[in-house]
């Protein structure tokens, strides 16, 4: 803006913050706010009575100065950023309870509701073969005793014509091959499937290990990023003193791992609540996701009460 003093004119720049609400309106905003996140989440659903796409889950109500976290108590159905994770849900449905922590400068408001989350619906073509490939295994059930199969005529009311191959030595060889190639391929999924678990089994034995390390540094006074990249820092120092008495005996664990990334992308000037979320989701299990998440949200609080949340 230009103001004028006397004859001299100069330029000024003026900043005016947000009202600030007095009880009664605060509490009104809330409530306000509470039905606009309930609203805005639905992204492209119709109701959170079906939810059969990602919903929005916004991390802020800039019409009322508010910001938004949230929490989920089934992660394994959808993730912190709203994502359905589709090999997980069941066409029955799934209830999931959303809580919406809305911040208005030093105040917090808690907001729960739920959602009933589906698989994506298949396109026509699609939904019509997946029905025919049920009856497939329904049939199949009916003859296990016999030496053939009833395949079915119709399917969605719509007539079914099925073409047989000629059996030829080279057809039954090519059969053979994507035969041995389906076992090659169901065997490496099947140990990917195990290591993952062994991962999993050793993470949650990590877990207890890493909240007690940081507990500790917190009651010393340390910050949330201290105490992280002290944690990280003493893991890449062992690990470095394994590795140069042998590789093999290096053990790399993915809980602390993923730790050392974290740090690393935080000495780099990315976000610190992202980076913790992010942890969270990349350890993919709960108890991570919602450590990840109790240390984004404690960031601007600092770490007053944050032991006896640990």
């Amino acid at each position: 803006m230009k103001v004028k003093i006397d004859e001299k004119q100069e330029e000024i720049s003026i900043s005016v913050s947000g009202k600030k609400y007095d009880e009664e309106e605060l509490k009104n905003a809330f409530s306000e706010a509470e039905k606009e996140v309930e609203q805005a989440v639905l992204g492209k659903n119709k109701s959170l009575d079906e939810v059969r796409s990602d919903l929005n889950l916004i991390t802020s109500v800039p019409e009322k100065n508010m910001k938004v976290s949230w929490e989920l108590d089934r992660y394994d159905v959808m993730d912190i950023q709203g994502h359905l994770q589709q090999d997980n849900l069941s066409t029955e449905g799934t209830l999931i309870k959303l809580t919406a922590i809305l911040t208005y400068e030093d105040e917090e408001e808690r907001y729960e509701f739920y959602a009933k989350v589906f698989p994506s619906e298949l396109s026509a073509d699609k939904e019509e073969m997946r029905q025919l490939q049920e009856k497939v295994e329904e049939a199949d059930k009916k003859t296990k005793t016999k030496d053939y199969i009833v395949l079915p005529e119709q399917v969605n009311g719509k007539k079914v014509i099925w073409a047989y191959g000629v059996q030829t030595r080279a057809y039954g060889i090519l059969v053979m091959g994507i035969g041995f190639a389906v076992f090659v391929i169901i065997s490496s999924s099947q140990k990917e499937k195990e290591e993952k678990k062994k991962e999993f089994r050793e993470m949650k034995l990590d877990y207890p290990q890493i909240i007690n390390k940081f507990n500790l540094y917190i009651k010393s006074g340390m910050t949330i990023r201290k105490a992280w990249f002290k944690i990280a820092g003493e893991y890449e120092k062992d690990q470095k003193e394994k590795e140069q008495i042998s590789a093999k005996a290096c053990g790399r664990k993915k809980a602390y791992e993923e730790m050392v990334n974290v740090m690393y992308k935080i000495s780099g000037g990315a976000s610190e609540g992202e980076c913790y979320e992010e942890y969270g989701i990349r350890c993919n299990l709960s108890e991570y996701r919602k450590f990840g998440m109790m240390l984004s949200q404690n960031l601007r609080k600092g770490t007053r009460g944050l032991t006896e949340l640990l």
